[in-house]
C-alpha cells in the first residue's frame, strides 16, 4: 500500500527533564542519566486526543492536496481513549468538519495499535474493499502518570501521528508526487497471559467503577488506579528472555534473518529498554531507530512518530527492508515485515 502523507501532533508545552529533576527533588540532570531522556511533549491547555488526532490527520491530508472526502474509512488506532464512550475515531471524525457518512471504528492493542492497525488496514486495501484509509494514533499519557513511580512519571510523552494510506495498484490517485510504499509481508503477533499485570490502567471500567466507590479510603484507591501502574523490572527479564526468539522465529517463518533488515523501527518503551534490544538484536545504530530521548514513551504514537520522522530525515527509502516490533501492555509482542518501494 502506497503511503501517500504522514504528519505529525505533538504536545505544545516541551518538558525538559530538569523540570522532572525539580519535581520529584532531584539534582539537576539526574532524570537524563538515569533514564537516557532529553525532553519531552505534553499536552497543553485544552489539547485533547481526539483533537491531536484531527490536526495531524489535517496536516496530512494539507501535504496530499487531499480532503477527508477523498477517504473511505478512518481507524484511530490508539491504547487510551480520550473517554470511554463513544469511540475514538468517531470523535477524531467530528473534529475534522464533514457530513459525509465515513466508515470510522477504534484499534487498541495499547503501544502496538498503529501496527495492528497497518495490518487491518492492509486487509481492506488488499480486498479491493477501499481505495484510502487513514490511520492515525493519539496519545495523552501525561495524564495518567504516578508520581510515586519515579520510571513512569519521567519516560512518557503527548502527540499523534497520522497515515495516508492508498491501494498500492491504484493510479488515480492525482499526486503529481512521488511517494514511498509499504509493502507489508509478514506480521505476528503473541499475547502472554502470565505478564497481564506488568502495565496497568485498572480505573475507568466496568471492573472498577466511580459508582462503587462508598468512602474516603476507596475514593483515595480509585484515584491510584487511575493512574499507570508498571513492573519495569518484571517486564524487562520477561521482554530479555523472549524477545530475540520472538524475531528470529518470525524472520525465519518468511526464509530472512536480522542480517536482511535495513532498519529496525522499535516500540520507544524506555532508554534502558531500547539499548537492551539493540543488544539483544545485534544491530548496529545505523540500522536501529532510536529517537526516545526527545520525545519519550508515546504508547501507540512512538512507532508512527519515528516511522514519520525516518521517512522524512531520510532514513527510510525505498529498497529498504523494514522490521517494526514492541511490546504492548497485556502482554504481546508484536512484529511487522515491510518492504519498501516507491510510487509515482
Amino acid at each position: 500500500m502506497k503511503i501517500l502523507a504522514s504528519a505529525i501532533e505533538l504536545g505544545s508545552t516541551v518538558v525538559n527533564s530538569t523540570v522532572i529533576d525539580a519535581q520529584q527533588g532531584l539534582e539537576p540532570g539526574t532524570c537524563e542519566k538515569q533514564f537516557l531522556i532529553k525532553q519531552r511533549y505534553y499536552a497543553g491547555e485544552g489539547q485533547t486526543s481526539d483533537q491531536m488526532a484531527a490536526q495531524a490527520i489535517s496536516k496530512a491530508l494539507d501535504q496530499a492536496g487531499l480532503s477527508i472526502e477523498d477517504f473511505d474509512c478512518l481507524i484511530s488506532a490508539s491504547g487510551t481513549p480520550s473517554q470511554v464512550l463513544p469511540y475514538d475515531a468517531a470523535s477524531v471524525y467530528r473534529h475534522l468538519g464533514s457530513t459525509r457518512r465515513l466508515h470510522t471504528f477504534d484499534v487498541c492493542m495499547t503501544c502496538l495499535s498503529f501496527v495492528q492497525a497497518l495490518d487491518v488496514a492492509k486487509l481492506y486495501l488488499d480486498s479491493g474493499r477501499y481505495r484510502r484509509i487513514i490511520v492515525v494514533s493519539s496519545e495523552v499519557a501525561s495524564c495518567g502518570l504516578s508520581t510515586k513511580q519515579l520510571e513512569s512519571a519521567v519516560i512518557f510523552g503527548d502527540g499523534a501521528a497520522a497515515f495516508l494510506f492508498e491501494r498500492q495498484d491504484d493510479v488515480s490517485h492525482g499526486l503529481k508526487a512521488k511517494g514511498i510504499s509499504f509493502d507489508v509481508k509478514s506480521m505476528r503477533f503473541e499475547t502472554v497471559a502470565e505478564a497481564y499485570d506488568f502495565c496497568t490502567i485498572a480505573a475507568g471500567g466496568s471492573t472498577r467503577h466511580i459508582r462503587d466507590v462508598q468512602t474516603s479510603e476507596q475514593l483515595e484507591q480509585y484515584r491510584d488506579d487511575c493512574v499507570f501502574h508498571m513492573d519495569g523490572k518484571k517486564l524487562y527479564r520477561f521482554v530479555a528472555k523472549e524477545l530475540r526468539g520472538f524475531v528470529d522465529d518470525h524472520l525465519a517463518s518468511q526464509g530472512l534473518s536480522l542480517d536482511d533488515i535495513d532498519l529496525v523501527v522499535p516500540h520507544q518503551a524506555s532508554g534502558h529498554g531500547l539499548k537492551h534490544c539493540q543488544r539483544l538484536l545485534g544491530v548496529e545504530d545505523s540500522r536501529f531507530l532510536n529517537i526516545f530521548e526527545n520525545y519519550g514513551n508515546q504508547v501507540s504514537v512512538s512507532i508512527p512518530l519515528a516511522i514519520h520522522k525516518a521517512i522524512e530525515s531520510g532514513r527510510i527509502l525505498p529498497g529498504q527492508r523494514l522490521l517494526l516490533v514492541g511490546t504492548s501492555a497485556g502482554m504481546s509482542y508484536g512484529s511487522a515485515i515491510i518492504e519498501v518501494g516507491e510510487w509515482a
